[in-house]
């Protein structure tokens, strides 16, 4: 699911901790971009200049209510969801905040990120 524009739910969570796990991002209270996160952003087609020029935070945890642990919101969480909208990984269920992972959205996921998600 989404929450407002970012991804939360199992899926945000997942993205999230593997982002931890390789160091694209840093931090527990607050989190940062790293150069390696910034490259792996820009592979994506993100403008990470753009995202540190807004007026929004890059990038901070967010506690998701259901899996009770954080995903990433921020300009960052705003536009990895985006990437994987545009590019088909995840669908949108019309008429509430749930998306659905894609066949296209698991072979991307693993090939750019390493993470394997169930189907």
């Amino acid at each position: 699911r989404t929450c407002y524009d970012h991804l939360a739910g199992v899926l945000g969570v997942m993205v999230t901790d593997r982002l931890l796990e390789r160091r694209f991002i840093v931090g527990r209270d607050s989190y940062v971009v790293t150069t390696a996160g910034a490259g792996w952003l820009e592979s994506l087609g993100v403008d990470v200049d753009g995202l540190r020029r807004a007026r929004r935070v890059v990038a901070r945890p967010c506690l998701d209510w259901t899996e009770r642990r954080d995903h990433l919101a921020g300009g960052a969480g705003a536009a990895i969801a985006s990437v994987m909208l545009e590019r088909s990984w995840i669908t949108r269920v019309e008429g509430t905040r749930a998306v659905r992972l894609t066949l296209r959205g698991r072979e991307g996921l693993f090939r750019t990120l390493g993470l394997e998600c169930g189907k």
